[in-house]
């Protein structure tokens, strides 16, 4: 599947200051626009083109956007267990603010934990608005207004996946030769048996970051930690994404309400909750836990995005310039 590699300025790899980096992001462009939905009426059904991050957002990633948008953090984009809690990947510095944060050692590639939907939305917003000093409270969603029941603003180029995006991207797999409808996978790996609840194996197409409801073969107690990004590295759906069958929950952006869907299961559960037709899980925008992470969708084509990435890095080097003066 073709691979977009951008972010709001993945090509205009430049910064203000020395000590925050721009985010780029890996895409996966999942297309077959106008497909049906699941059997018996259940999500999957997209009408558009679009692209579907390739990973979860990382500690790495997440905090880049800490120190441009958490310096004072009156959001509370950081949560305390991020750095005390063995889960989390990330140290900040500084009793009061302004404050400053780092990666844990070896955590740098491991998805960033104890974020929420809302957490999420305001790191859409800040891609959208070009990186840097970019707003965190609205863009895709104006949080200020609307809160966590914002809807999403039309033409936004990053967002959070709806329910539908979220679960084509992981189980669809449009007609091919030998067959004369389109399918949906149980599982997020191209499979309907359960993936092997291993460590990272790159010689199977069909593992899985997840613990076992029982114990299987070398693998007596299941797997309970995080793992690297993209780690099972055949283990992907159709269209290209890695882990949307356990590591972390995910959420989905629903408009319209404070309640947010999670899905694909975490580390520490058993195979249901990353099936197609298993569990998934509503709760508050705001909730943040140490197996829950998320994943950013946007626009299809690099061609499409160029106008807001070239606007949003002369945004950024003119923010640059003044500091300089």
């Amino acid at each position: 599947m073709p691979l977009l590699r951008f972010s709001a300025l993945s090509a205009w790899a430049y910064s203000c200051t020395a000590s925050a980096a721009l985010v780029s992001l890996e895409f996966v462009t999942v297309g077959d626009p106008g497909n049906a939905g699941s059997p018996g009426g259940g999500p999957g059904a997209v009408a558009e083109t679009f692209a579907m991050g390739k990973y979860e957002v990382t500690n790495a990633q997440y905090v880049e956007f800490l120190k441009s948008a958490a310096v004072v953090d009156p959001h509370g984009l950081f949560n305390p267990s991020m750095h005390a809690d063995p889960l989390g990947g990330i140290l900040r510095g500084g009793i009061a603010a302004p404050f400053s944060y780092s990666v844990k050692a070896g955590y740098e590639n491991k998805p960033v934990v104890f974020v929420s939907a809302l957490d999420g939305a305001r790191f859409v917003n800040w891609l959208q608005n070009g990186q840097g000093a970019g707003d965190t409270e609205h863009g895709v969603y104006d949080l200020a207004t609307f809160g966590s029941s914002a809807p999403q603003a039309p033409g936004a180029t990053f967002w959070i996946p709806t329910q539908n995006e979220w679960f084509k991207a992981a189980y669809f797999q449009p007609w091919v030769m030998g067959g004369d409808v389109d399918d949906y996978w149980s599982f997020p790996t191209r499979s309907n048996a359960s993936p092997l609840a291993t460590g990272p194996n790159p010689a199977n197409p069909n593992s899985a970051n997840y613990a076992a409801a029982a114990p299987t073969p070398g693998n007596p107690s299941g797997i309970n930690y995080l793992t690297d990004v993209g780690s099972y590295q055949l283990a992907r759906s159709y269209y290209g994404t890695f882990d949307q069958g356990g590591n972390v929950w995910e959420p989905q952006w629903i408009g319209g309400t404070s309640s947010k869907w999670v899905a694909g299961g975490g580390f520490n559960n058993g195979d249901y909750q990353m099936r197609s037709d298993g569990a998934t899980y509503s709760g508050g925008a705001g909730t943040e836990q140490g197996d829950t992470g998320f994943r950013v969708a946007t626009i299809p084509e690099p061609g499409a995005a160029a106008w807001v990435l070239i606007v949003g890095a002369l945004a950024l080097h003119g923010r640059c310039a003044r500091a300089a003066g």
